[in-house]
């Protein structure tokens, strides 16, 4: 019984941290669009803060879950021990957080109303440059413009490079929505970080498209919280611990991915044959999923000594 109240403790833990992070992180990344070089990045924006934890804390809730499998590898735990529990939270996540995080983000008003971005006067006496380009910033005039001596680089069509001053003005679709180009070229996330983010982004979409049509359509939707959580089926299908631990994350990606590909309109624009059933494949396939996983957890528990009681 302590064991089984022990993991709640756990969850929570790691619950808690993943969201202060994640909240923390969408604030800085907020903040570094408007930080030019020279001045100071802010330490902490409560109504930022605020925003990343009402954004996050439901995916956190979903990714703690991983951590939990890890700790559940690690321990020692019959299965009777661990069960109850893990079902407890896996139902609260996917059925309790994220109809709650769909729901304060419709009742408060702070989270649809993102501070207005201004662009940050750039500073001077810093070079900033572009393919064609090298600028050094002489001054900041009254009206956010910019003086800088203008260097023209080298090239085929103009063998020698020109210097000239000019006033610049900024834009924010120059670099991304960041205010100066020192800071996008420093900050500006990579492609692979950007697509991860536009993936969650999407099945966050669907999701709520899911929640708006009805009970029946978000549970089916959720299938999908079938799928995460049985990987904790994985936990002993091989000997090594490090080994079983990759193969969950593994398995917890590739669900959240496959997801994103069977929601997606242009896998079956590509897949056309498969279009009519696009409505419910995804549900089928996460359910088909769970239930495999869910076999293979029964089976190793049953035939495979957990590596923890090999002493005992």
């Amino acid at each position: 019984m302590k064991k089984a109240l022990y993991l709640f403790v756990v969850y929570i833990v790691v619950f808690v941290s993943f969201s202060l992070i994640a909240a923390y992180l969408y604030m800085q990344e907020y903040q570094l669009t408007q930080l030019v070089a020279g001045t100071k990045l802010s330490l902490f924006d409560s109504k930022l803060f605020l925003q990343g934890l009402l954004n996050y804390f439901p995916i956190c809730g979903a990714f703690s879950i991983l951590p939990l499998c890890f700790y559940l590898i690690k321990h020692k735990f019959r299965v009777l021990e661990y069960i109850f529990s893990y079902i407890i939270i896996c139902c609260t996540v996917f059925f309790v957080m994220f109809p709650l995080g769909i729901f304060l983000q419709e009742k408060f008003d702070f989270y649809n109303s993102t501070p207005q971005k201004n662009l940050t006067p750039l500073s001077s006496g810093y070079f900033r440059s572009t393919p064609d380009y090298i600028d050094y910033y002489i001054s900041t005039n009254p009206d956010g413009s910019s003086e800088v001596l203008h260097i023209s680089k080298a090239h085929s069509i103009i063998p020698d490079s020109q210097v000239k001053t000019k006033t610049l003005y900024q834009n924010f679709g120059d670099y991304n929505s960041f205010s100066d180009s020192i800071i996008f070229d420093v900050f500006n996330t990579n492609p692979l970080s950007s697509s991860i983010k536009q993936d969650l982004r999407f099945l966050e979409y669907k999701m709520k498209e899911a929640y708006f049509n009805g009970f029946w359509s978000f549970v089916a939707f959720m299938s999908i919280g079938l799928a995460l959580s049985s990987v904790i089926g994985l936990k002993r299908i091989a000997k090594w611990r490090l080994l079983n631990i990759l193969n969950l994350v593994l398995a917890f990606c590739g669900i959240i991915f496959l997801n994103v590909l069977l929601y997606s309109k242009k896998f079956y624009l590509t897949v056309s044959f498969l279009s009519p059933a696009q409505t419910w494949l995804p549900i089928v396939v996460n359910l088909v999923i769970g239930v495999v996983f869910i076999i293979i957890g029964i089976l190793n528990s049953v035939l495979k000594l957990d590596p923890n009681r090999e002493s005992e």
